[in-house]
Parts: C-alpha cells; sequence; structure tokens
C-alpha cells in the first residue's frame, strides 16, 4: 500500500462539473493503494477551504508562506485519510 499522495490544483471549479472531476480524482488516489492525501489551499480563501471540508478533507494545522509573483501567499494544508 502506498503511504500518502500529494494533491496540486490551482483554482477549482466551483460547479457540479468540478466537484465531481475532484471527487473522482481522491477516489482514483484511493483506488489505488494510497492511504492519505494531502493538498494545499490559500488561508485566506474561506470559499475554497469550505469546498474542500465537504468534500471530505480536513485541515491539519500545517501552513506555509510563499511568495506568488512577489506577493506572500499564506497556505494551509488540507488531508484526507482513505479507508483500508
Amino acid at each position: 500500500m502506498k503511504d500518502i499522495a500529494s494533491m496540486g490544483a490551482d483554482f477549482v471549479i466551483r460547479a457540479a462539473v468540478g466537484r465531481t472531476l475532484f471527487a473522482r480524482a481522491t477516489d482514483h488516489l484511493s483506488e489505488h493503494g494510497f492511504r492519505r492525501a494531502t493538498l494545499w489551499v490559500p488561508a485566506d480563501n474561506v470559499r475554497t477551504r469550505r469546498f474542500y471540508e465537504i468534500a471530505g478533507w480536513s485541515p491539519d494545522g500545517t501552513e506555509k508562506s510563499e511568495d506568488w509573483n512577489g506577493f506572500p501567499l499564506r497556505e494551509a494544508r488540507y488531508l484526507i485519510e482513505f479507508p483500508g
């Protein structure tokens, strides 16, 4: 069994298609033996954070700051654990 996958996303489509695509990507990781997955989300983006929380992801308390084209970007890491 694989331990952890890290999902990357520059943006999320806030429509049924976005939710469906994201759910399928998450299911794919589980089906291929990953025990958990992480992703990073802008810490101040309440809407996006809620999107992930509704999908079953939880913040794990880890944050980081990066430079994004000359602007500071504070991100929070989210985690999901798969049954198995």
